[in-house]
Parts: structure tokens; C-alpha cells; sequence
């Protein structure tokens, strides 16, 4: 079994935004470089130096923070759905007798399978930005 699916969903969400937010820290510090004329270029802790022209890493700095904020927003919604959902299934599950409202039960599991799949599906493509 794959790493990322043993953590729980919010572990993997925490980690992927962390990254993201590591990911636009290090574009803007390598953004504020500027080589002058009689100056060193800056190396970052690999020896690596950089000489970036100021538009290419805000551009790519404004995609990361969008990508950032709506896989947010999704993460935050899809929690609350999948609590609402989950909310649902349990009082059903108290409530219910022997042959009462299966199906109404069976579509609270197919829904709630179907929201978690999106979110795991959500939290890998996060994990594989992070391992970029």
C-alpha cells in the first residue's frame, strides 16, 4: 500500500499545503535575487546560483498561491461534505430496522465512498507536487 494512503487525509492535505507554501517562499526569495554589475550572484545552500528575470517568478509565485487556495477551498469542502454525509449515515444507521429505508442507507454509503475517493484522489495529487 502507498505511503500517502496510510496517512490520514488531513496529514496528507497538511503536507501538500505546507509545500505549496514552501514551494512560494522559495520562489520569492529567489525572486528578490538581483545580479548587479560588480556583484556576486547569490547561491542558494546546494551551490546552485540564480540570475531570474523579476516577471517569470511571479507569475509562477500568483499560479502557485491559485493552485494553492482552490486546492484549499476544495479540501475545506469536501471535509465538510464528507462530515455532513457521515452525520447522515450514522443517524440512519441508529434509526434503522430490519428491512427500513435500504436504499436511502445504501446511496449514504455510495455518496460518502464517492466523497472520500475525490478527496484521497485530491490528496495524491497534492503528495505528487510534493514530491516534485
Amino acid at each position: 500500500m502507498l505511503t500517502y494512503l496510510k496517512m490520514p487525509m488531513a496529514l496528507c492535505a497538511r503536507r501538500s499545503c505546507l509545500f505549496l507554501s514552501y514551494r512560494i517562499h522559495q520562489i520569492v526569495w529567489k525572486s528578490s535575487l538581483k545580479h548587479e554589475p560588480g556583484k556576486k550572484i547569490m547561491e542558494d545552500r546546494s551551490g546552485s546560483s540564480y540570475k531570474l528575470s523579476a516577471g517569470k517568478p511571479a507569475s509562477e509565485l500568483e499560479t502557485l498561491q491559485k493552485q494553492h487556495e482552490e486546492r484549499t477551498v476544495k479540501i475545506q469542502e469536501l471535509k465538510k461534505r464528507i462530515e455532513t454525509v457521515k452525520l447522515r449515515l450514522e443517524q440512519k444507521k441508529k434509526k434503522e430496522t430490519p428491512g427500513e429505508n435500504k436504499e436511502a442507507f445504501h446511496d449514504l454509503i455510495l455518496k460518502y465512498n464517492s466523497l472520500r475517493d475525490e478527496y484521497i484522489a485530491l490528496s495524491r495529487d497534492k503528495s505528487r507536487d510534493l514530491n516534485k
